[in-house]
């Protein structure tokens, strides 16, 4: 089965930004044809000091962290290189 035109133009790129003990910060980029380019960060803050392997490898399905808060921000095309 063939997808749509509108399936096959969705993309998104996830690079992690800046990483400390304490949190992490994602930039994500995405397009929709329906919509413009879309950049944002999302930035992830830990209650205690976390090894960054665990942070980069499973810090979403590791039950004993504990996340304090999630930022959202606008980002501007050069932000992440």
């Amino acid at each position: 089965m063939e997808k749509k035109k509108s399936e096959r133009e969705r993309s998104m790129k996830v690079k992690i930004f800046v990483q400390a003990p304490n949190y992490i910060l994602y930039y994500v980029g995405y397009r929709n044809p329906f919509r413009d380019s879309k950049l944002i960060f999302v930035g992830i803050e830990f209650c205690e000091l976390v090894n960054r392997l665990t942070i980069q490898k499973n810090v979403f399905t590791n039950t004993h962290i504990k996340i304090d808060s999630i930022h959202f921000d606008v980002a501007e095309e050069g932000d992440w290189k």
